[in-house]
């Protein structure tokens, strides 16, 4: 929760703001099926505002759109000897707030990034009865094309919500986008 004040402060951000930079990106994102593995395929993307810029360690904070059109549910079997569990697909929309530390690795002509933090995540699109909002965990890694600041991302992330049993547990983005 410090790390969220802290990368939000507006005194803080103005001052950090000649040391800062942005990232844009999208791509493919999976999501869970109640522990049986993939359960869908759909569409990621994050806009990432990152301060101390050139050194070894930063702060960012990554705002994600995530949204899986078909994730299977399994509902439990209803009783009676006629009955077995019902399988229903539903859509899944997720906004999520990432603060992170950033861990910096340069290279001679790239960097890689390693990103950990919290999430607060909102489901817009659901199923009936299964909470809307979700704390959770991010853990990223990304390699930035070159070893400047401006270049392009290749990331991979893994997002984790606890959401006391609902559906989707974790989403796994990967995308490619551009950080300025």
């Amino acid at each position: 929760m410090a790390l969220v004040v802290g990368t939000l402060q507006p005194a803080r951000v103005a001052a950090q703001q000649a040391s800062g930079h942005l990232a844009l990106g999208a791509g493919m994102s999976y999501a869970d099926d109640d522990g049986a593995g993939l359960g869908g395929r759909g569409f990621a993307s994050y806009l990432r505002m990152s301060w101390g810029r050139g050194r070894s360690f930063s702060l960012a904070n990554d705002l994600w759109f995530i949204s899986i059109p078909d994730v299977p549910f399994e509902t439990p079997p209803c009783p009676g000897p006629a009955c077995g569990p019902v399988v229903t697909n539903y859509q899944t929309t997720a906004l999520v707030l990432a603060p992170a530390l950033v861990a910096r690795q340069g290279y001679e002509k790239s960097s890689l990034l390693y990103r950990l933090g919290p999430t607060a995540s909102w489901f817009v699109d659901r199923i009936d009865g299964t909470p809307a909002v979700a704390g959770g965990v991010q853990a990223g890694f990304s390699v930035l094309t070159t070893r400047r600041q401006n270049g392009m991302l290749i990331s991979i992330d893994y997002l984790r919500m606890f959401r006391g049993g609902a559906h989707p547990r974790w989403f796994v983005p990967i995308t490619v986008g551009w950080q300025f």
